[in-house]
């Protein structure tokens, strides 16, 4: 399951792993985004610039996967929300519990 952010960002980007959990046919990851040589992103040329500059984006991004026939395949996706995406999935798509468990 690998994300490129260049698309949604603009600029080159990956993630640092803060969250990683599979359970029932489902994985969750989620981590702080970084620029390819480890430092923070500069957001002010992104479509998000918007956001930054109101302080309503968190340097985050959120990966939901479901388990298909060649392996994991994306559903959805969340950068930069202050609150937790997975809220809302849980509920929309009736995610397993195990999934949104604290550590």
């Amino acid at each position: 399951m690998h994300l490129t952010l260049r698309d949604a960002l603009g600029m080159p980007a990956t993630y640092s792993e803060t969250f990683d959990r599979k359970a029932d046919g489902w994985h969750l990851r989620c981590g702080e985004m970084v620029q390819p040589d480890g430092s923070e992103p500069d957001f002010s040329a992104t479509p998000f610039a918007g956001q930054v500059k109101q302080n309503a984006f968190n340097n985050t991004i959120c990966i939901l996967a479901q388990q298909g026939e060649d392996g994991f395949e994306r559903v959805e996706y969340d950068i930069g929300s202050l609150d937790s995406p997975m809220l809302g999935w849980a509920s929309e798509l009736d995610l397993p519990p195990a999934l949104m468990a604290g550590p």
